[in-house]
């Protein structure tokens, strides 16, 4: 949680097995912070129901 927001927080490593050429990358490594946010439209459409 970042004060009242919920977060999903994420980390990835990839290992490239085969590269695409001698400069090409052998690892990647991926960070991603989403916030959680309330579905605005599926509240309308239970709403209309």
């Amino acid at each position: 949680m970042f004060g009242k927001l919920p977060v999903k927080l994420e980390f990835e490593a990839n290992y490239y097995v085969v590269q695409p050429d001698l400069f090409g990358p052998e690892w990647m490594i991926g960070f991603n912070i989403t916030p959680v946010v309330p579905n605005v439209i599926e509240k309308w459409i239970k709403g209309l129901f």
